[in-house]
């Protein structure tokens, strides 16, 4: 995602007038999301059923995906969590 400072106009959109934020992964899938596409890719051969119990029992990890990197999300594109 990039932002630009408030009030810059197309011509001053430089790397000095910037926010850039990016993260690695997909922040968007969710356990519900992971266990089906886990599930077709062990129903395909993609997988094999010692992979898929792994990501299942870390499926149970704890997550801060929305109360702390949703949160900073929010923050950084200025819009109240």
């Amino acid at each position: 995602m990039v932002r630009f400072s408030p009030g810059t106009k197309p011509e001053e959109q430089v790397v000095k007038n910037v926010q850039i934020f990016a993260v690695q992964g997909h922040p968007e899938f969710d356990e519900g999301i992971v266990a089906g596409l886990v599930e077709f890719r062990l129903k395909a051969g993609i997988f094999d059923s010692e992979t898929a119990a792994d990501v299942e029992k870390r499926s149970k990890w704890p997550n801060h995906g929305i109360d702390i990197l949703g949160r900073a999300i929010w923050g950084v594109l200025g819009v109240a969590a």
